[in-house]
């Protein structure tokens, strides 16, 4: 992807909210067909920075491409905002072309049927930086002037409730059946804390201070612990901790595994019994390990592999990495399985961020099933 501009992005005038219209279609790389094969495997994006232009392709378990749907926005997701999916269905946040980014709403592509659906948000939402979702509601976090708000979507009605939480900034969420977890940093001593709120009305239950400057990059409820991943901070690396959080839902309480050895902690992925931690490094996507971690024993081990790991996903037994040039222009995607204790290469594809005019990127990929 193209890292250094999603690493721009941020630091972008606030966009207003609009209603957005879909552009859609889906072709057969060979024949052009209007059609969407819902036996693919796993899909990748392809973002514009410059044009309201992105590509899905679809592959199979084969690795080839069976189906490109084009969408009709420019900056579909990225390393930052890479989308979530919830019971086969893909859930993005686009933005839009620069520099207006003026896309405001979450975008829904049914991974079964091809069907998209927008929600969107009211004036409050101006940028969406949280995205998390349960089996009846979206949520998403957004922020203006030092105070955050997270809000709730019903996924069948898209009826809207929002509450606001000041002098905090959200940028992460994680959201089970009964619990939004919040993950947040004051606005005036910049340390992250964590707010569990009600899943049903959105009051706050819990703030919990974590005491870093850095906040979650992803998280994973395992059984009552929420585990999520805390990076240290790279201007005051190795002083700052590089820590995979562990938050007890039942005594409320934080504790800290450490991963000082190690410079960034991000993607979180179920492997089994063990939970699969990324060491990739932002804004550039680099870094080649994973630790494989047993959440019963607290033991550790580090594996290696010969591609950056821009972003993981893991379903069952299997693990794709994607990794991609530090431009975004070109990658792989490589699907491994896991077996007596390491990962054996199953097979490998070369990615190219092509289609249409303006700069193009590749955004982030998604699992059928995951």
């Amino acid at each position: 992807m193209n890292v250094k501009k999603a690493a721009l992005k941020w630091s972008r005038a606030i966009v207003s909210a609009v209603l957005v219209m879909i552009i859609t279609g889906c072709a057969g790389e060979a024949q052009n067909e209007q059609t969407f094969d819902a036996n693919f495997d796993f899909a990748v994006s392809t973002s514009s920075d410059s044009s309201d232009e992105s590509f899905i392709t679809f592959y199979n378990k084969e690795h080839e491409a069976v189906c490109r749907r084009m969408m009709g926005y420019g900056n579909l997701s990225d390393i930052f905002k890479p989308g979530i999916v919830k019971n086969n269905v893909a859930y993005l946040s686009p933005e839009g072309k620069s520099p207006e980014r003026k896309e405001h709403c979450i975008l829904a592509l049914d991974l079964d049927s091809g069907r998209e659906r927008v929600y969107t948000f009211g004036k409050k939402e101006t940028r969406i930086m949280g995205l998390s979702v349960n089996q009846t509601h979206i949520f998403i976090s957004s922020n203006l002037n030092g105070s955050s708000t997270v809000s709730r979507c019903d996924i069948d009605t898209g009826k809207v409730n929002s509450v606001n939480i000041q002098d905090s900034i959200i940028d992460y969420l994680y959201a089970d059946e009964k619990e939004v977890y919040a993950f947040g940093s004051g606005f005036d001593d910049e340390e992250y804390s964590l707010y569990e709120l009600e899943a049903d009305t959105l009051k706050i239950r819990k703030k919990t201070g974590l005491h870093t400057r850095t906040g979650a990059s992803d998280a994973y409820l395992h059984g009552d612990t929420l585990y999520f991943s805390v990076s240290a901070d790279p201007e005051n690396y190795p002083e700052s901790k590089t820590q995979l959080g562990c938050y007890d839902s039942k005594t409320k309480q934080v504790t800290w595994v450490d991963f000082s050895s190690e410079r960034a902690v991000r993607d979180i992925e179920k492997c089994g019994e063990y939970l699969l931690i990324g060491h990739t490094e932002l804004p550039y996507g680099t870094g080649n390990k994973i630790t494989v971690f047993d959440p019963a024993s607290g033991t550790k081990q580090i594996c290696s592999f010969k591609e950056n790991i821009t972003q993981m996903k893991s379903r069952g037994s299997s693990l794709y990495i994607l990794s991609c040039s530090e431009e975004g222009e070109t990658g792989t995607v490589t699907e491994y399985r896991w077996r007596k204790k390491k990962f054996e290469k199953v097979r490998s594809v070369r990615i190219e961020a092509e289609g249409g005019k303006g700069d193009f990127y590749i955004g982030s990929f998604w699992l059928k099933g995951e």
